[in-house]
């Protein structure tokens, strides 16, 4: 399978595959490949669903994960070394009340949480403490102090 077209027989081994990989991918404890074999009503063999996981992610050039506003962010309060979880908590609650915002998500996940940390740190009065930690936050982010501080004008100014 490569890019392109997929032919009709293979439908429900390509869904089934594609289940598999998320499965080892979002799971704990991922079920079993026979698992699969017997969802599937043993329509396929198990080696068949290995060859299709290996040509779907050989595909995808094993590009599978990516990192979530909520991983930088986590990363980003860890950098910073501040006792509380307010900070962290503010936030979230930023992140997730931007959710609506097309615009606002169509920005990089790093500076998103980036930017909804500096806002956290404004409103709990430690805003100090992001310019104590700033090179780490940037190298975290891949982005500027400036460019996170654009992406606040915008969010507030929106809103």
């Amino acid at each position: 399978m490569e890019i392109g077209e997929v032919n009709l027989k293979n439908i429900q081994l390509i869904a089934t595959t594609a289940l598999l990989i998320a499965s080892k991918t979002e799971e704990i404890y991922p079920p079993e490949l026979r698992d699969f074999y017997y969802i599937s009503d043993k329509l396929y063999l198990k080696n068949d669903l290995v060859l299709m996981e290996y040509k779907i992610l050989n595909s995808l050039n094993f590009d599978i994960i990516f990192a979530s506003t909520y991983k930088f962010l986590s990363r980003i309060h860890v950098s910073s070394m501040l006792d509380g979880k307010e900070t962290f908590f503010v936030a979230q609650y930023f992140i997730e009340m931007s959710l609506s915002d097309s615009l606002f998500n169509s920005k990089k996940s790093s500076l998103k949480a980036a930017s909804a940390y500096y806002l956290a740190l404004k409103i709990t009065k430690e805003l100090h403490k992001f310019h104590n930690c700033m090179g780490e936050i940037e190298e975290i982010c891949g982005t500027s102090a400036s460019l996170i501080k654009a992406t606040i004008t915008y969010k507030t100014h929106k809103s």
